[in-house]
């Protein structure tokens, strides 16, 4: 568990954040607080609530009383203590799960165990009373987006692999209106990475499986379509592809828009008998079939009477080497 949002707040939102932590806790409907603008109040609860996921009885909306030197806010809740405590239990259960098939010191085989216990399991439906809990996509298993960014995320503090929920936005590609989204940053082996739960739920129910898709996004790779405060946020820079149920990283020298850094990387692999190669081919002046070949023929040339496996995702090219 972190508090990564609420070191984001100014000091004075800070001291509200607490009150209203505690007050979640401890169930209370109204609390007492400075006044302050309806922008820094929503602030601090969304950032209370993105940073405890563990506080899925909380209802997404607070009421708000305005006096001359300070404001009432008023809590709801969705669930009572008792179903709250059968559903942590249930949550418990998943939890135990994976601990007792999982390597938890492998922060990508712990990441593909969190994601695989949400995915699969889990459908997407709009409902901003009852579905964007961690509970939503645990328990119910009806989630939007916040429903998939907390459930994570409750997962992963439970775990011990460290993740944020992200608030943002993305432009519907028909409509093109701006439409507000939520996703994970996850830090795998020592690296920040963007996790976008409901974007693998679309992969997965089209294709059967998460095999090819990109797991982890880079900031260059998800600032194509998503927005997002790149100031507050940990800057990610590579990108991690599931092949056979295991990540492999792309990264940013790996991508290449010239034939000759291509061959380097083949020729430097063959020579440091490496075992997997992961790169992306940007070179328009080619069709993707001639593109593949020409991989296939480098690859033959440089690594000889050994078993090769070539998986090509896109124009993404994971190689490995038996």
């Amino acid at each position: 568990m972190n508090n990564y949002w609420k070191n984001k707040l100014t000091n004075e939102q800070q001291l509200i954040y607490d009150k209203m932590l505690s007050a979640l806790n401890n169930r209370q409907q109204l609390i007492t607080i400075p006044k302050t603008s309806d922008e820094k109040l929503m602030e601090c609860f969304w950032s209370v609530q993105d940073d405890h996921p563990e506080l899925f009885y909380v209802l997404s909306r607070i009421g708000c009383g305005i006096g001359p030197s300070d404001m009432q806010v008023q809590f709801d809740y969705l669930y009572s203590a008792n179903t709250t405590y059968l559903i942590s239990n249930e949550i418990e259960k998943i939890i135990n799960d994976i601990k007792n098939k999982t390597n938890l010191n492998n922060d990508r085989e712990l990441e593909n165990a969190i994601i695989n216990a949400i995915v699969p399991r889990t459908k997407y439906q709009i409902d901003d009373t009852n579905n964007q809990s961690a509970a939503s996509a645990l328990y119910y298993r009806k989630a939007q987006c916040s429903g998939f960014a907390r459930g994570f995320k409750y997962l992963a503090d439970k775990l011990g692999l460290w993740s944020i929920c992200v608030r943002g936005s993305y432009e519907d590609p028909i409509t093109h209106n701006t439409i507000a989204h939520e996703w994970n940053i996850v830090k795998i082996d020592n690296e920040y990475y963007h996790l976008d739960l409901t974007s693998l739920l679309s992969y997965y129910e089209t294709n059967g499986s998460l095999d090819g898709a990109i797991i982890n996004s880079s900031d260059e790779h998800l600032a194509a379509k998503t927005f997002w405060d790149k100031a507050k946020s940990p800057n990610c820079n590579n990108i991690l592809i599931n092949v056979n149920n295991c990540l492999e990283k792309l990264s940013p020298s790996n991508i290449f828009t010239r034939l000759y850094d291509f061959k380097q990387l083949i020729l430097n692999s063959a020579k440091n008998n490496k075992k997997t190669i992961v790169f992306q081919l940007k070179i328009s002046q080619y069709t993707d079939d001639k593109l593949q070949k020409m991989v296939i023929d480098e690859i033959q040339k440089q690594f000889k009477n050994v078993a090769i496996s070539l998986k090509i995702y896109s124009n993404i090219y994971v190689i490995m080497i038996k």
